[in-house]
């Protein structure tokens, strides 16, 4: 059912659909009920859906929304998805394990994010180990960490307030960022001038810092 739902080019539209009218509309629509995922669901009899199901086929459209929303090699999609239908224990692996994700998840976003990740292994782009890493750290972050993550990339580290400060400290822990003093980092040219000039004493050390803005953490 899973896979079915996946690797189905006519629910590509289908799933987004769904998820902006509602879990309880869907299941009254005769053409998005026959979405595999979905019409699983509503087999398990119309009267009190139950929680657990409800929330695995809406974390699982979320999951297809994601994973269509970039663009893939067709060729590599082909190969993958053949792979997928004619190797039982692949499937088992590899979409076992979404499934069994996917269940535990709650935040909707964090399953779009998983299925991002999923297109990127699938695109050839990651290794099968990095999407692992990178599921597991995906579902240990809070939602307010991926806007932070989006502040480190884009070099507005002067905006950091007090409270994402705190919030570096879990991104560490999950490996997507260090401190540039630290070991794991690697510093540029510019960086290693930089701090040259900053541990300095000279009188135009103030002025340098001017010019050269100071970044603490790098992704």
């Amino acid at each position: 059912v899973f896979r079915d739902t996946v690797f189905n080019d006519d629910i590509k539209d289908l799933a987004s659909d769904a998820l902006e009218i509602g879990i309880d509309s869907v299941m009254e629509n005769e053409i998005l009920a026959e979405v595999p995922i979905v019409k699983s669901v509503i087999a398990l009899g119309r009267t009190g859906y139950l929680i657990h199901e409800r929330n695995l086929m809406k974390q699982t459209l979320n999951f297809v929304k994601g994973f269509n929303s970039g663009s893939i090699d067709e060729n590599k999609l082909k190969q993958y998805r053949d792979k997928i239908y004619s190797d039982s224990a692949f499937a088992e692996k590899e979409l076992g394990r979404i499934i069994i994700i996917l269940n535990k998840q709650v935040e909707d976003y964090q399953s779009l994010v998983l299925g991002k990740i999923y297109s990127s292994y699938v695109n050839g782009n990651i290794s099968w180990q990095k999407f692992c890493e990178y599921s597991e750290a995906n579902e240990r972050m809070f939602l307010t960490d991926y806007s932070l993550l989006q502040k480190l990339s884009k070099e507005l580290q002067r905006h950091l307030d007090s409270e994402d400060k705190y919030k570096i400290g879990r991104l560490i822990g999950l490996g997507f960022v260090v401190e540039k003093e630290s070991p794991a980092s690697e510093q540029s040219v510019i960086d290693q001038v930089y701090n040259n000039f900053r541990s300095s004493r000279g009188r135009d050390n103030h002025m340098i810092s001017n010019i050269i803005p100071s970044s603490d953490y790098e992704i």
